[in-house]
């Protein structure tokens, strides 16, 4: 397939072409970005409502390829970097890529978007906490001016209380998610004071380690009850300071029958998101396929596993 090289335009932050389809120029020109990496694409939860699973977003490549990459960017055009995917913790040098980063450029605040379940203990009380600063530390992403986000919602909580069954499966109706949501909630607390317990601890023994934050995005209606059944425990200072919280789930997957689940609507902060292995072409190349189109001519393009040279992709949204 033909890839799509000649009707984007190339941008100066990296040797990439991004589409920026209805985006005046004027607003791209010396902007400071939100760079969003998607450096491991796959994830090992069941969360009900992910979307990930549905839609491609780049390969999982080599550390030489992240180094090359990151020795290519102009750091002055960064605002900060959110390392997600899928998991990233799945990518098992994730300590080495943040190495990579700091050496070039200490100072880029640098967040990592997670479920939890490969760094964060559920045993409870100490063991909890002592196993879970283990985790991150081996992780080797304790860093300077490096925040860990923990996504924990009622969601995750029901892919928690699926991993301790053995649970490989979404569930597939409304019925299912709320019952093993509702089973899965202890997990989901402890998780949750495991990991703000042993930041606090890495906090106050790592100089410059930013610590972590709760990550709840519920679905519209929801936070409250989040807020009231869920997090009880935690007092208004520490959510104030340390939860960062929004409504409105994707309809996908068994989401599609939650009638409080909602349509994202466009963000007014234009973001950088990057894909390595990925590329665009004319025409799909597999069927998870992200599609664009551009307004001006009515064309599409679609992004998709880079066949060859694997350059990567990236798109402003």
């Amino acid at each position: 397939m033909e890839k799509v090289r000649n009707i984007a335009t190339k941008v100066k932050i990296l040797s990439g072409y991004t589409p920026y389809f209805g985006v005046p120029y004027e607003e791209l020109k010396n902007r400071k970005w939100e760079v969003v990496y998607f450096l491991y694409s796959y994830c090992d939860g069941t969360c009900a409502h992910c979307w990930s699973s549905q839609t491609f977003l780049g390969r999982v490549m080599p550390i030489e390829w992240h180094e090359t990459f990151w020795q290519q960017v102009d750091f002055s055009r960064i605002e900060e970097i959110k390392l997600t995917g899928g998991e990233p913790f799945l990518y098992r040098k994730i300590g080495k890529v943040i190495e990579i980063i700091h050496q070039i450029n200490s100072e880029v605040p640098i967040r990592i978007f997670t479920g939890g379940r490969n760094i964060i203990s559920l045993k409870r009380g100490k063991e909890g906490i002592d196993e879970t600063i283990q985790k991150i530390i081996q992780t080797g992403v304790v860093f300077k001016n490096v925040e860990i986000h923990l996504s924990a919602d009622e969601h995750h909580a029901g892919s928690l209380y699926r991993a301790s069954k053995g649970i490989r499966v979404r569930p597939t109706s409304r019925e299912d998610v709320l019952r093993m949501n509702s089973f899965g909630t202890p997990l989901l607390q402890t998780q949750v004071k495991n990991f703000l317990a042993a930041c606090e601890v890495l906090i106050a023994s790592k100089r410059g380690f930013g610590g972590g934050k709760i990550k709840v995005h519920a679905e519209t209606g929801r936070l409250n009850h989040h807020r009231r059944e869920i997090f009880s425990w935690i007092d208004d200072a520490i959510w104030e300071s340390k939860v960062v919280s929004s409504e409105g789930l994707v309809k996908s997957r068994a989401a599609k029958d939650i009638d409080s689940a909602a349509e994202f609507l466009p963000n007014s902060r234009l973001s950088l998101f990057l894909f390595p292995g990925a590329e665009f072409y004319r025409e799909p190349q597999t069927r998870k396929v992200q599609k664009y189109q551009n307004l001006e001519n009515q064309s599409f393009v679609y992004l998709d596993v880079a066949r060859s040279g694997g350059c990567g992709a990236s798109i402003i949204g």
